[in-house]
């Protein structure tokens, strides 16, 4: 970027690894950055999109996330940012319609699966909630929070289902093969010597 402050892809690359450690700020100063240079990259754009959301600023994810759509009407990833910045505007019916739209478009989109669970259990349809984020659990099976979900919709249930007991089990050792990852076992002794 000192050699050659246009290159629009550093700023992009930079962008996105602010944006992957948590510094959205300085993530969206690089992708408007890039956009400076190059104003209908649509992948660029898409990104400013994702940092806005991830800092709150919701009605400019919003129109983030129309350009990007002009741009590319097909882009299944855009609607499904535009939908979740409309549900955490409150505009639950649009996001709704924006989810099962991108499902239409891309059926394997689990994340819209997920956001489409949230827009139905709004509405009190937790049966149907429950359904898409098993879905969303289904095509991405790693998917904690969607698993989250699930247990969660499961405790607005009147009577949960007696499968309850199983589906948090599961989570849960889903949960604990990610996270024990992250640490390393230690050899104690069970009486420590003095």
């Amino acid at each position: 970027l000192i050699i050659q402050p246009g290159f629009a892809e550093a700023h992009q690359r930079l962008g996105e690894c602010l944006y992957a450690n948590g510094q959205f700020q300085a993530a969206e100063k690089s992708f408007e950055r890039a956009l400076t240079i190059k104003p209908d990259d649509v992948e660029v754009r898409y990104s400013l999109g994702k940092a806005l959301y991830a800092l709150d600023r919701f009605d400019e994810t919003v129109s983030a996330a129309r350009r990007v759509i002009e741009l590319n009407p097909e882009s299944a990833d855009a609607h499904n940012l535009l939908g979740a910045a409309l549900s955490s505007l409150g505009q639950n019916n649009e996001a709704r319609e924006i989810f099962q739209r991108v499902i239409e478009m891309n059926p394997y989109h689990a994340s819209a699966h997920n956001n489409l669970g949230h827009e139905l259990g709004r509405r009190g349809q937790i049966l149907a909630a429950i359904a898409s984020y098993r879905q969303a659990v289904a095509l991405k099976r790693n998917y904690f929070e969607a698993h989250s979900n699930i247990l969660c919709a499961m405790t607005n249930l009147i009577e949960p289902p007696s499968n309850y007991l199983t589906e948090a089990l599961y989570y849960g050792e889903s949960i604990a093969k990610k996270v024990s990852s992250q640490f390393t076992t230690w050899q104690c002794d069970p009486q420590p010597k003095r």
